[in-house]
């Protein structure tokens, strides 16, 4: 929500729509209409959004319109810099930052390269784990071995663009 915010001063429902599931980010981060307005109000207490003024709606009440404090932009450009710790959290996280990085107009260079020095020792660790398993032990080492080298790859993909 902090990443649309600092796309743009909007309100609530905005959030709401852009997060449920087919919305702008859902397909990649979705989130319930009760989850998003408690969020808004964590974030709000933490400093990192404002509350603005209304918006009139032809449909409903006046709508609080919201954006990010300085703090906020801060966290949020730490947050997009910093890779993901595991590879489990790149079809979430990681495809999120590179989602809202390209809506913010951000470069992702600096993010990519730091994923791959991540990534890269736990690629090596995996494959000698890999050799030396076997049984359901090599099943588990081959499926996390080979997911590794398939998000090493995308990272070097993403590069070429």
């Amino acid at each position: 929500m902090l990443g649309l915010l600092c796309e743009r001063r909007t309100h609530g429902w905005d959030l709401v729509r852009a997060l449920r599931p087919g919305g702008e980010v859902g397909d990649v981060w979705s989130c319930s209409r009760p989850l998003v307005y408690r969020a808004i109000d964590v974030l709000v207490e933490q400093g990192l959004v404002d509350r603005h003024g209304a918006e009139e709606s032809a449909v409903g009440p006046s709508r609080t319109l919201l954006a990010p404090t300085t703090a906020g932009r801060r966290a949020l450009g730490r947050w997009l810099g910093a890779p993901v710790a595991h590879l489990r959290d790149v079809r979430s996280e990681l495809i999120l930052k590179l989602l809202l990085a390209e809506r913010l107009g951000r470069s992702t260079e600096r993010l990519l390269e730091r994923q791959r020095r991540v990534f890269a020792p736990l690629e090596r660790s995996l494959a000698r784990r890999l050799e030396a398993s076997a049984g359901f032990e090599r099943t588990l080492a081959l499926w996390r071995h080979t997911n590794a080298e398939a998000t090493l790859r995308f990272l070097d993909q993403l590069d070429r663009r």
